[in-house]
């Protein structure tokens, strides 16, 4: 670990390569191994000597893995950490099936926010939108990671095409969050609608702290020559100038 810490992993692997050949199932190594090879952009290797750790995981909690009181397990505890590494690095090298394999495996919020724009890159990648809301969906009690995956969503948007952008727009809509009525103003922005024009209530509508895809709420103003006096009154500058940027790329 400690040379790890050092960065020195060229070390790492030589000392985890020789401990492994005198006794398979120290847990620590196959990890510090990973993490080392992983580091060095020696992503197959490191996808071996992750997967060899799960499975020594595995071992270990059903009681067959080994049994040796002078060494502790210390890493035994980060197979969720893994799991979002494998994520990442399948991701990377686009074996997309394995890596949502990995990528749905995990619960803990730290893993699940490595694993979102790895998912949601996937999803989009697969044409697979339903998947998106699934995902936002699981995580919609936690404020935090539905931030995280809507973000992720966001950042993807706008490289769409019109008939993508639709059928999202569609997919979202939903008067009860406010990211749901996100997408209804821009469902009707995208098809020249006004199917959700009960929604704009201008005593309603706080973009103080909204995002710069909130900018959808001004388009819709413009577009229908509404004042937007009242809607800007109590949004700063920047992200005025945020919502601008982001009509521009529409």
């Amino acid at each position: 670990k400690s040379y790890f810490n050092n960065k020195e992993y060229h070390k790492v692997i030589e000392i985890t390569q020789k401990g492994n050949k005198l006794r398979k199932g120290y847990i620590d190594l196959y990890f510090y191994q990973a993490l080392a090879e992983f580091e060095l952009g020696r992503l197959e290797d490191s996808i071996q000597s992750f997967t060899q750790y799960l499975y020594w995981v595995d071992q270990f909690h059903n009681g067959k893995g080994v049994i040796d009181f002078s060494v502790s397990h210390t890493s035994v505890s980060n197979h969720e950490d893994a799991k979002a590494a494998l994520c990442s690095i399948l991701t990377k090298l686009g074996d997309y099936e394995e890596a949502l394999k990995y990528g749905k495996q995990v619960s803990s919020p730290k893993a699940v926010k490595e694993t979102i724009p790895h998912l949601t890159s996937i999803y989009f990648k697969l044409e697979q939108y339903d998947e998106l809301k699934k995902l936002l969906k699981k995580w919609d009690d936690d404020i935090n990671l539905s931030d995280v995956i809507i973000n992720s969503i966001e950042n993807q948007y706008l490289n769409l095409g019109e008939q993508e952008r639709k059928t999202l727009a569609e997919l979202f809509s939903d008067k009860s969050t406010d990211y749901g009525v996100l997408n209804c103003i821009r469902y009707d922005n995208l098809n020249e609608t006004e199917l959700y024009s009960d929604l704009i209530n201008k005593g309603e509508l706080d973009l103080s702290a909204k995002g710069i895809h909130y900018g959808e709420f001004l388009l819709y103003f413009i577009r229908k020559n509404l004042p937007i006096s009242q809607l800007l009154l109590d949004v700063k500058d920047h992200r005025i100038i945020g919502f601008c940027k982001y009509i521009l790329h529409c």
